[in-house]
């Protein structure tokens, strides 16, 4: 390919849209617990719903920084990011908590070598990031993104009624989220842009 400015930008969602996020906490929440809750249960943004109560935060019980050290990417979507990022300009938008931020960039930068701070965004309403592309497993982020956005399926999100969404909302058939299996198939659709823009 020749050299050419990178027209696109493109937004990605860590916690189970780029890693898979919920799985490892739920293993140690059951350990501690002795429960045995699975993520396919997960059902509702709510997760604590699901869990007993004497866990009081999930996330700051078992997010700590040996959890961050051993969550992994995938091979498959390492080499979709490696060529969205080379030919786009490519972020990774995230609502976490902002003690969270240093160990999600440590573990970025371990899994991606090409992977440089800049590129990890801190926002809680992901719908305010201009950007041609959104990949996120939140049905509220997809909705009203500036691009075209890719709802990534899950537990939590698989009662959403895209028609449902349409009817509530002021929302045109072209502009509702792709329901994707998984961040891959997401990727894909994006590559395929790039590609088809680079080749006129």
């Amino acid at each position: 390919m020749t050299s050419k400015k990178k027209k696109f930008t493109v937004a990605v969602d860590l916690d189970d849209t780029v890693w898979d996020f919920v799985s490892p906490l739920l293993e140690r929440y059951n350990e501690t617990y002795k429960d045995n809750v699975r993520k396919e249960q997960i059902t509702d943004w709510n997760i604590h719903s699901f869990l007993k109560p004497e866990c009081k935060s999930i996330f700051a019980e078992f997010g700590d920084d040996d959890f961050y050290s051993k969550l992994r990417i995938k091979p498959s979507t390492k080499r979709r990011l490696k060529f969205i990022n080379r030919h786009a300009n490519l972020y990774f938008v995230t609502a976490c908590h902002s003690a969270t931020m240093l160990n999600r960039s440590k573990a970025l930068a371990r899994e991606l070598p090409w992977f440089d701070d800049s590129q990890l965004v801190k926002l809680n309403s992901k719908q305010k990031f201009r950007c041609s592309y959104l990949i996120d497993d939140c049905i509220d982020n997809c909705m009203y993104s500036d691009g075209e956005s890719y709802l990534v399926a899950q537990p939590w999100n698989n009662k959403v009624s895209f028609e449902t969404v349409r009817r509530y909302s002021d929302l045109d058939y072209h502009c509702l989220p792709k329901r994707v299996a998984d961040v891959d198939k997401a990727l894909n659709e994006v590559i395929r842009d790039i590609w088809r823009w680079r080749r006129y």
